[in-house]
């Protein structure tokens, strides 16, 4: 019904406009100056057979892709490096404010004395969108969550992953308003260029022809195809806007190798940390046995997160050494969610998979895992509609789904209410048991601890 209501109020509006047209047409009363709206159409479809109205079209349209193209690339280049770096934003600062601040005709003037005709209406372009795009897309890029690069980087994302479902998300509604609020000011640009620098052919250049020679019918039919232009690369991106890349599943299911590079026993000793004037984990000594479950039990503050990111390599020690091969493959369950909120259950827990399972073997096991965790039925929600509890489980089931060698599980049961709890723990137990899995977690409950062979209390 809204969308219904919306077409109505659209058509209301381009009627309204023709109404004024044709009122204006007959208070002047004088077609060669103010035609009539049907004069004006009937100039439109008298465009459509001159010969060289496909050349003048195309060319603008060239142009104006190319400007586009150039401009994204450019202003990427250069938001990626400010993004990255305070100085080199305050460095490019007064560039971007000079180009938007001087008026365009300025530019123009300029241009028409150093630049060929031919490269006028792209450089017009680029000067126009290039500054309102590097700082859309400065803020887009800050607006990447790393904690959910970590994630990535801990589930062995390809890069192709990586940019397709948390990169460009993250960046894309600061991409496309940027866009979408240049495109406008670009074709202006460009068709201004063209009337001005006068290249072989193009709608500039066919609008100042008619200009020269008074025919204002057709004058006002080129501007019209203009309008029409404009208006219809702007639909085209508020379409692409809403464009999310799904998820990409292998044809057919292929052997996964897993290195089984973890010791008989993991001895953890003489590691340091320091976070300004703290120092932690310099005392602990923790041995962790392959094939067992390890619960190092501490009160808040002593360094158990600290830890598990040492041992999973996403940060580095002072002091000491993480004595774990660099090939063996490590799973990490973090305190926060870190789930990818325009993909589904289904789809954050198999990501770390897809691209070497069919999606049908996909869908069946992570359907075995979820209805253990009484979670089937949210295999194809989304995480916004899921309680605390539920994403909880949602990142258990996902950390499950990935092979590794040794499983970090940092807080792994907060969130759950004491039945559920219970239920998860004996799952997790019997799952580990079933495939042998190596598996460290940290808890400050006492009520957390009974699923471990060895208990480290640390006070």
């Amino acid at each position: 019904m809204k969308k219904r209501k919306k077409y109505i109020l659209i058509a209301a509006s381009w009627f309204t406009v023709l109404l004024c047209w044709q009122f204006f047409s007959l208070y002047i009363g004088n077609k060669d100056i103010f035609p009539s709206a049907f004069q004006l159409i009937t100039a439109v479809f008298y465009l459509f057979s001159e010969a060289s109205f496909l050349s003048a079209v195309s060319s603008t349209l060239l142009r104006g892709i190319c400007g586009m193209l150039l401009s994204l690339c450019l202003a990427a280049i250069l938001a990626w490096r400010a993004s990255r770096s305070d100085a080199f934003r305050t460095y490019i600062h007064p560039f971007l404010t000079l180009l938007r601040s001087v008026p365009i005709i300025s530019f123009l003037f300029l241009f028409l004395i150093w630049f060929s005709p031919e490269y006028i209406p792209l450089v017009m372009a680029l000067i126009t969108i290039v500054p309102v795009l590097t700082e859309n897309l400065i803020a887009g890029f800050r607006n990447i969550d790393h904690s959910l690069l970590e994630m990535s980087y801990m589930y062995t994302f390809s890069v192709k992953q990586k940019i397709k479902h948390i990169i460009y998300p993250a960046v894309s509604p600061y991409l496309f308003s940027g866009l979408i609020s240049t495109a406008g000011l670009g074709w202006k640009a460009i068709i201004m260029g063209e009337a001005l620098a006068q290249p072989v052919t193009g709608i500039g250049v066919m609008i100042r022809e008619a200009h020269g020679f008074i025919e204002v019918p057709r004058l006002l039919a080129w501007t019209l195809i203009a309008v029409v232009i404009s208006y219809g690369f702007e639909l085209l991106l508020k379409r692409a806007e809403k464009y999310n890349f799904p998820v990409s599943f292998a044809s057919k299911d292929y052997a996964e190798k897993i290195m089984e590079n973890f010791p008989d026993i993991l001895n953890i000793e003489g590691i340091r940390k320091r976070y300004g004037h703290k120092i932690l984990l310099s005392e602990l000594r923790l041995s962790v046995s392959r094939g067992k479950i390890t619960c190092l039990m501490a009160s808040s503050g002593y360094g158990k997160t600290t830890l598990l990111r040492l041992l999973s390599g996403l940060d580095h020690a002072e002091a000491g050494d993480v004595p774990l091969k660099k090939d063996c493959k490590v799973a990490f369950l973090f305190q926060e969610y870190r789930l990818l909120p325009h993909l589904t259950v289904c789809e954050n827990i198999a990501l770390s998979r897809a691209s070497c399972m069919r999606k049908e073997t996909v869908r069946k096991e992570i359907t075995e895992i979820l209805e253990q965790l009484d979670m089937r039925n949210c295999i194809d929600r989304f995480p916004e509609t899921l309680s605390g509890g539920e994403c909880q489980r949602v990142v258990l089931a996902r950390m499950m789904f990935f092979p590794a060698s040794l499983y970090l599980l940092d807080e792994p049961f907060k969130g759950l209410d004491f039945d559920l709890k219970q239920k998860v723990m004996d799952y997790l137990r019997k799952w580990q048991v079933r495939y042998g899995k190596t598996i460290l977690y940290v808890t400050h409950q006492d009520d957390e601890t009974r699923i471990a062979d060895k208990i480290v209390r640390i006070q």
